[in-house]
């Protein structure tokens, strides 16, 4: 188990879109959203051959895009993006966005235009008026497309306003089954006619100024690998309290890992495909023992070295052979070094040169402490700097350099990645989008938190941002490269890198996933050049902690659903108290009362009846104000609170259709937002275990397959899922009775 998170920030606010959005997104939430797994052929544009100048080739979900470099990259729950301007989710209608939704099957089963004719039909049901639209022929990796704009405007009681909106979509299905993450076809089923879409945001100006822009952005595109694509998985028998408190994991230049457990006080060193290779450690005070191990690396030579914490102030590291026989032990505490010691060390690495790098604090608790010692390979301290307070994870890079992530003072909302010398001189330092377009800068609103840190032989960086949950890609210099978004990992507890690049996860599953711990292994498209003369080990920062899961279908700490209804349980409860007070002649009473309610979720007609009430004090007890919000019918009361305890047993679909009953019965614009928020919750729940369920299909682990298919169904019942579960369990059983 980890420790809780630090600081967590929060994610992004869901809000009410405009119209033109709410179709798109309904054509969202009825395809089936597919993203490209593997590539065509593992070819890679290193070079980045035939970018013009001014570009960067980007990957967005499917294809990679000759982008302007000026053009920063954005995460949505659709994919990957990159906008221009304000950030799409702190401006309302200024930048440029462009979003590569991926392959979706189209409404009706119909060709492409049936997108459109959705569209259409409504704009037609909403009434709007004035309603036009464009057609241009363009093309998308050598594919026929349709870049399709429309507008009109939208009358609300006395006010109109001018909608509209744009998208491009391929002509043609897509052909290519290899790259398409979809269910396999089973037996007897005619395969699924696919369409590549692209979304664009932003208003009809901008979109206009930058439309030959766009057009020369999607004409660009290639298709190929994306830049990390998972290529093995491996459980490694967390159980019960195995491997609960776990530090690492990190990877030698063999591509051998190592995982710690340090309430087991254990080591466990896996092959590449995941067979344990070695187990050792004990408890204890002595040399080879472990009073509280917390760190790990493996150094040059392929030693194992173990950073841990002593009582008395000596805390120290020992390196192992990977059979477990103690090599070395070095004393890092203050009792020893005075003030260059370290008594807790949280990070470590081993430079290609044998060096020690420790980051850490001389108490418990004492930020403020916080410092990096460089140590030779024999033990002597070479430097030691003190590092920012707040940070959170360490990697080294080659030459000794470190880089480290921390949160500014008073700032946990842009955090920043930070390069130094082995001397502790500041190199370089950014944020999300790097150096040289804004990196320095974020849009307020906007979040990064770099939890895990990873470096290869080149020295780029990778970076795992806990806000968006996807991977950020950098150079040595800090110029981002890529993001990677991981939307359907579970709980992610560590990341390492191997010398060419490849990534090393360790994820635990969440309450609602159906597959077990495992660490992870994404085969980089740009692998790293490594030196001839050998390659230098990898290191990783050791993982920030966090709660232990819960059984599938339970609660777990900090779950959204149940922040959220827990505030909405208070709204409600003190709306009807002050509506009693209100009733019983107490205004003021009511008045703080629904001023509590409304702090909690606001709600613009209790906001207007609230000043009511406080204009009707302050001119006469008897003024006439306007009349007090209605209370809830009882019928609609009661299927609120049936809703309540279902979500309590971690039934949440069978919640939500009691509070979509009670919505029948009485309009609720708080409980509607917070339904509105569940589905889209359990929407994403049930697209992970599918896309969960897909993968495990194309390895031919059909048991497990069918399982997530399942596991996906309790969370979102989708006719199309179900009726290919059934496919699949009556396949299964064929095969087992035949």
């Amino acid at each position: 188990m980890k420790e809780p998170k630090k600081g967590t920030v929060p994610r992004k606010s869901i809000r009410r879109r405009p119209w033109p959005e709410r179709i798109l997104l309904l054509l969202v939430g009825m395809c089936s959203l597919v993203f490209f797994a593997d590539g065509v052929a593992r070819s890679v544009f290193a070079a980045e051959e035939g970018v013009p100048e001014g570009m960067a080739l980007r990957w967005a979900n499917a294809l990679y895009l000759a982008v302007p470099r000026e053009w920063k990259p954005v995460v949505e729950r659709d994919g990957v993006g990159f906008f221009k301007g304000i950030h799409p989710d702190v401006g309302a209608d200024g930048p440029v966005m462009m979003v590569m939704v991926g392959l979706m099957e189209a409404p009706g089963a119909g060709g492409y235009r049936a997108f459109l004719e959705d569209i259409e039909k409504g704009a037609k049901k909403d009434d709007i008026a004035n309603f036009t639209k464009r057609e241009e022929d363009i093309t998308i990796a050598g594919l026929p497309a349709l870049f399709y704009s429309f507008s009109g405007d939208v009358r609300k009681g006395e006010v109109s306003r001018s909608v509209g909106g744009n998208l491009v979509i391929c002509k043609e299905p897509w052909k290519d089954d290899k790259m398409a993450d979809s269910p396999p076809a089973l037996p007897g089923d005619p395969p699924a006619e696919r369409f590549l879409l692209v979304m664009l945001g932003g208003d009809a100006a901008s979109i206009e100024a930058e439309r030959e822009t766009i057009k020369h952005m999607l004409g660009s595109a290639r298709r190929d690998a994306p830049p990390l694509r998972e290529a093995a998985r491996m459980p490694y028998g967390a159980e019960g309290e195995r491997f609960r408190f776990t530090f690492g994991p990190t990877v030698a230049a063999d591509g051998v890992l190592a995982l710690g457990d340090s309430r087991a006080y254990r080591v466990t060193l896996f092959s590449p495909d995941g067979a344990v290779l070695a187990e050792w450690g004990s408890k204890g005070e002595g040399d080879g023992a472990f009073s509280y191990p917390r760190a790990l690396a493996f150094g040059p030579d392929g030693s194992v070295y173990v950073a841990d914490d002593r009582s008395g102030y000596t805390g120290d590291v020992q390196r192992f052979s990977r059979d477990g026989r103690l090599l070395a032990r070095v004393s890092v505490g203050t009792k020893l070094l005075g003030e260059q010691g370290i008594n807790y060390v949280t990070h470590l690495g081993v430079s290609e040169r044998g060096e020690i790098f420790l980051a850490g604090q001389n108490s418990l608790g004492d930020g403020n402490s916080a410092g990096m010692l460089r140590l030779s390979p024999e033990g002597n301290v070479l430097s030691r700097f003190q590092v920012p307070q707040g940070f959170r994870a360490m990697t080294l890079l080659p030459g000794g350099k470190i880089a480290l992530a921390y949160a500014p003072e008073g700032d946990v909302r842009a955090e920043r990645i930070a390069v130094h010398a082995p001397s502790g001189e500041r190199l370089a330092e950014w944020s999300i989008y790097g150096t040289g377009i804004g990196g320095e800068d974020i849009d307020e609103g906007v979040y990064f938190r770099p939890t895990f840190l990873a470096g290869d032989a080149e020295g780029r960086i990778y970076a795992f941002d806990d806000a968006e949950e996807a991977l950020w890609m950098y150079g040595p210099d800090g110029v981002f490269l890529q993001v990677v978004p991981l939307k359907n990992f579970g709980i992610m507890e560590g990341l390492a890198a191997t010398p060419r690049g490849d990534l090393i996860l360790q994820e635990r599953p969440g309450s609602m996933s159906a597959s077990p711990a495992a660490l992870v292994r994404f085969e980089n498209a740009f692998p790293a050049r490594v030196p001839d003369g050998g390659l230098p080990s990898a290191f990783v920062s050791p993982p920030v902690e966090t709660a232990p899961p819960v059984a599938a279908g339970g609660d777990a700490p900090g779950d959204p659903l149940l922040e959220e209804l827990e505030r909405l349980r208070k709204a409600l409860a003190l709306r009807e108290e002050g509506a009693a007070k209100e009733k019983a002649g107490d205004l003021s009473g009511a008045v703080e009362l629904f001023r509590e309610s409304l702090a909690l979720a606001p709600d613009p007609e209790l906001e207007a009846h609230v000043a009511n009430l406080e204009k009707g004090r302050k001119t006469s007890p008897e003024s006439a104000v306007s009349p007090a919000p209605p209370l809830v019918p009882a019928e609609a009361l009661a299927r609120y609170e049936e809703g309540v305890a279902l979500q309590r047993e971690g039934r949440y679909y069978e919640a939500l259709r009691k509070y979509r009953e009670s919505l029948e019965l009485n309009e609720d614009p708080i409980l509607a937002d917070y339904a509105d928020s569940l589905e889209r919750l359990l929407r994403e729940r049930a697209q992970k275990l599918v896309t969960r369920a897909i993968a495990y299909q194309k390895e031919g682990r059909l048991e497990e397959a069918l399982a997530a298919y399942r596991k996906s169904l309790e969370n979102y019942p989708d006719p199309r899922i179900a009726a290919y579960a059934d496919k699949l369990e009556e396949i299964l059983k064929a095969r087992k009775n035949p």
